[in-house]
């Protein structure tokens, strides 16, 4: 459930304000031989300027984000987004403890709707690898997982041609 590269849905997500809603939750990477995770939450508000939107990575003067458009597919399943979706990666990717989500949403209200596709989520991860403000640790941990996937992309595309 908790492996890199999935999106997870948190249903009844309790919000600083004490609201519950339905969040996405995307596994940027597993640390600490799986105890802990490295996410980030997405949103539909598109806290940037109209005219800066594209797909994929956005970095601004004063914003740095990762838009999943409404309607593309992100994954071999078939899975898109009914809404322009966004990561933002400022301090929103941050360090999940896997028992205290479990404890807090019990295993029905956690539910994978996806594995990212290689391609998605290697761009993702470029991104986030390129944040100004995403610390090094986090950079450390996905480094290999970039190399991993870009090998494996290429010798997709290899074979392909």
């Amino acid at each position: 459930m908790f492996s890199a590269g999935n999106l997870l849905l948190i249903r009844n997500f309790e919000l600083n304000s004490g609201i519950t809603k339905d969040k996405f939750l995307i596994v940027i990477a597993e640390i600490n031989e799986s105890t802990k995770i490295v996410a980030s939450f997405t949103t539909s508000q598109a806290y940037i300027n109209q005219s800066d939107i594209k797909p994929g990575c956005i970095k601004t003067e004063t914003k740095h984000c990762y838009h999943f458009p409404k309607g593309k597919v992100i994954s071999d399943c078939g899975f898109s987004f009914r809404k322009d979706t966004f990561v933002f990666l400022f301090h929103n990717v941050i360090d999940f403890d896997i028992q205290i989500l479990q404890a807090k949403y019990p295993h029905n209200e956690i539910e994978v709707m996806c594995k990212l596709s290689d391609d998605e989520y290697c761009d993702l991860l470029y991104c986030v690898y390129n944040g100004p403000f995403v610390s090094k640790k986090v950079k450390r941990t996905i480094e290999p997982i970039i190399e991993s996937l870009v090998n494996k992309i290429e010798s997709r595309d290899h074979n392909n041609s």
